[in-house]
């Protein structure tokens, strides 16, 4: 029995960072792939998205963490905590 929870604790912990370090870093992506990054962005919002123009103008001038911040987000609350 006692050998059994430092196992538990252990791999507890392993879990946990593996969980955070895959959560915690965005990947980056350069500007090169803003067509799929607007593709991805206008999917989230649905129709409340801006014009394919300015889209492509603030993809331009983001940097690559915000843009694969953009990337991972699945809701228009995370897309906006992509520019915080």
């Amino acid at each position: 029995m006692m050998v059994k929870f430092p196992l538990l604790v252990i791999g507890s912990l392993v879990g946990i960072s593996v969980l955070m370090s895959a959560y915690g870093q965005d990947k980056k992506v350069p500007a090169s792939q803003c067509p799929q990054v607007i593709e991805h962005v206008k999917f989230v919002q649905g129709g409340k998205s801006p014009g394919q123009a300015a889209l492509m103008a603030e993809c331009k001038v983001a940097s690559d963490e915000e843009r694969g911040c953009l990337m991972a987000a699945s809701t228009r609350v995370q897309l906006a905590q992509c520019f915080r």
